[in-house]
């Protein structure tokens, strides 16, 4: 009875709710210009909406000038002091990393940089990670290829805490055999994964493929690097980097008093070597670029739903004169959302989500890469369209157009650079990485102000090639493969034939 009430309670509900006359049909609209008619959406035909927006007058930059002394030992300290920010980002770099790691054993100076954040000889991994979180304060070690370096941010009232942390952590490291072993079983989980992904195998291999094999840049971590490492190697490498030709990059509220009595000792004594010496660092000048020879390389990752694609080479130091050019010709050509290569893969044919192209620098070189991932069934058409983009570039410049968009938001978004102290903090670090002046960006704003449209035809002729491209692609083999065979064997983009690699970079097969 009561499922009786209840239905006819719901039907009366709907009943009382029901319109009392059937509502009239959508009116039609013509579309203007077009003829068509049907249900569709009317806009205001407001003058605003075919004009894109007047960009802000470009803010007046205040660049921070640091302060820069020497601690003992040999340690050149950055600082910017921020007294209005409550908060202090510090970073202790040494100028060697991964370049100098033995054969068999690279990722020695990542895996032994990891191993040093897993805590120290008193505070194992949990109690570490718990004397952080009580100071609400970051305290890390990291390693690239040419860098590695310890780092802290913390609140000012806690910055001594958290710098004795962080002394800790360097000084006296608790590298315990059982995190190295969890360490290893992390790296090599995440390697698997990496190399089942078209998106990030791409990025492995594509190091190999543009620096070659053997390169310091290009060499490819294993499994079976990582089983190599020890805690002993560990201790070694440790050994290696020191206080002689160290910097130390400062930010926020803080001043060249506190920063002496926190580091200045302390530092010293551990930087020491056996003869009671500043201790250096042990480095090595990258040689040049020895690409791996073939027109196009593939390797296969079975089911992949779309294809990874890279197309670059070697290219400009970071110190060329003409930095600012290439920067915005590179922007034009594929460094934004309305770039060239984006607007022909992306808005055009619907080849993919995104495209991009951009210079990347180490220290003293450089290199060029377009990239995306694509449709698979769009693979060989993507390629050849960024090659199409590259070359147009070199061949035709930039339009005026372009040169202004692409000016506006360089320099709209100068000032968050230094918006924060970490930010600050790693401005300077990257100037003093790339030997670039302190007062690098006093002129910038002029300078990028100055550029015009021969300039940036002259970067693109200068640092774009016209062939000669290392070209890569990370996908379903049973879906492209003959599609990237053809493309190679048309010739137009070389003639060192198709090289397939796998996951380690190791040849499969090919000329």
């Amino acid at each position: 009875m009561m499922r009786g009430w209840l239905l006819a309670s719901a039907m009366g509900l709907a009943l009382a709710c029901r319109p009392s006359e059937t509502p009239s049909p959508p009116p039609e609209y013509e579309v203007e210009g077009g003829g068509a008619k049907g249900t569709v959406m009317v806009w205001p035909d407001e003058g605003f909406r075919y004009e894109a927006p007047t960009p802000a007058p470009t803010p007046r930059l205040v660049v921070p000038e640091p302060s820069v002394f020497e601690l003992p030992g040999g340690i050149t300290v950055y600082l910017v002091q921020r007294e209005k920010i409550p908060t202090v980002s510090l970073s202790l770099v040494f100028p060697t990393g991964s370049i100098i790691d033995p054969k068999g054993k690279r990722g020695l100076a990542s895996a032994c940089m990891d191993l040093l954040e897993q805590g120290t000889k008193s505070l194992d991994k949990p109690a570490f990670e718990a004397r952080k979180a009580d100071l609400a304060s970051g305290v890390s070690a990291w390693a690239n290829a040419e860098t590695s370096g310890v780092a802290m941010s913390s609140l000012h009232r806690n910055f001594a805490e958290t710098a004795d942390l962080m002394l800790d952590m360097l000084q006296r490291p608790g590298l315990r055999q059982r995190d190295l072993e969890r360490l290893r079983s992390q790296r090599k989980a995440n390697l698997a994964q990496n190399k089942a992904a078209a998106g990030s195998l791409g990025g492995r291999l594509w190091r190999s493929v543009l620096w070659g094999p053997e390169h310091p840049y290009g060499v490819l971590t294993t499994e079976a690097q990582y089983d190599a490492l020890t805690v002993d190697d560990c201790r070694s490498w440790l050994r290696k980097i020191g206080t002689q030709g160290a910097s130390m990059f400062v930010a926020g509220s803080t001043d060249e008093a506190e920063i002496r009595a926190l580091f200045g000792e302390r530092l010293a004594s551990w930087g020491k070597d056996g003869r009671g010496k500043p201790r250096g660092n042990v480095t090595l000048d990258a040689p040049p670029p020895s690409p791996r020879k073939g027109t196009l390389f593939f390797s296969d990752v079975p089911g992949a739903a779309q294809s990874q694609i890279y197309i670059g080479h070697p290219g400009p130091s970071r110190k060329a004169e003409d930095y600012e050019s290439t920067m915005l010709m590179v922007q034009v050509l594929g460094g934004s959302f309305s770039s060239r290569i984006n607007m022909n893969i992306r808005e055009d044919k619907g080849y993919a989500y995104g495209a991009r192209a951009r210079f990347s620098y180490r220290r003293s070189l450089g290199s060029f890469a377009a990239s995306s991932s694509v449709r698979s069934d769009a693979t060989a058409a993507s390629i050849t369209e960024i090659v199409k983009e590259i070359r147009a570039i070199r061949a035709d410049g930039v339009t005026t157009e372009e040169l202004e968009r692409e000016r506006q938001g360089t320099l709209l978004g100068l000032p968050a650079r230094f918006s924060t102290a970490g930010r600050v903090r790693s401005t300077y670090s990257n100037l003093v990485f790339f030997d670039l002046p302190m007062d690098y960006y006093d002129g910038f704003q002029k300078r990028v102000a100055a550029l015009d449209v021969a300039g940036l035809k002259a970067a693109a002729q200068t640092y774009l090639r016209d062939g000669g491209y290392s070209i890569l692609v990370v996908g379903d083999g049973a879906a492209v493969r003959d599609s990237l065979l053809e493309l190679v064997a048309d010739g137009a983009l070389g003639s060192e034939g198709f090289v397939e690699l796998d996951g380690d970079g190791n040849v499969i097969s090919g000329p």
